[in-house]
């Protein structure tokens, strides 16, 4: 556990792993929660929490994979929940929980991926403001891919995943044919 007031509460300059049952939790006053210079990867059965009053939860400068039965929740008070300047990949039984008052998840997609964001066989629940979308990619430079997967979303969301389920405020919509996963309640 890390809790810091002026600084990140992690920064990590040459990529991060955090797999197995590792628990991490950090937080951040006026930085960014975790900070990560190359790629992050959350795998693995992970719990990860992390928070910052003034920036970012958590970002990764380049590719940002969450993969396999993890945990994250991401709380920011001032910027985007979960944010990297590459792609976001989330897969594999991930439970995404972020909150941002600028976005939920958000990616540059700086090297033109063709997704931008993807999340295949997951649950996101994700919390910001009015008029501000829940999953973003800016500068417009890759799409924003969903199937598989159970969505709670607060924010105007354009999005159209395939064989899912979304929810956007209180009103849900069956996309194909979906299956609702174990530890979700309607």
């Amino acid at each position: 556990k890390t809790n810091s007031i002026n600084g990140k509460g992690i920064d990590a300059y040459n990529g991060l792993t955090i797999s197995g049952n590792a628990v991490v939790d950090a937080s951040s006053e006026n930085g960014v929660g975790i900070l990560v210079s190359d790629r992050l990867a959350i795998e693995g059965n992970a719990n990860v929490t992390a928070k910052s009053a003034q920036d970012d939860a958590i970002y990764s400068v380049w590719a940002l994979s969450i993969t396999g039965p993890v945990t994250v929740n991401a709380v920011s008070e001032g910027g985007v929940g979960i944010a990297t300047g590459q792609t976001v990949t989330v897969s594999g039984g991930a439970h995404i929980k972020a909150e941002g008052q600028t976005g939920g998840i958000s990616s540059q997609n700086a090297t033109k991926q063709e997704n931008a964001v993807s999340i295949t066989g997951s649950i996101v629940e994700i919390n910001t403001p009015a008029g501000v979308a829940s999953i973003q990619n800016p500068g417009n430079t890759g799409g924003i891919s969903v199937s598989d997967s159970w969505l709670d979303l607060s924010g105007d969301d354009s999005i159209t995943p395939t064989d899912s389920v979304m929810f956007t405020g209180t009103t849900g919509e069956v996309y194909g044919s979906a299956t609702v996963p174990g530890d979700v309640e309607v």
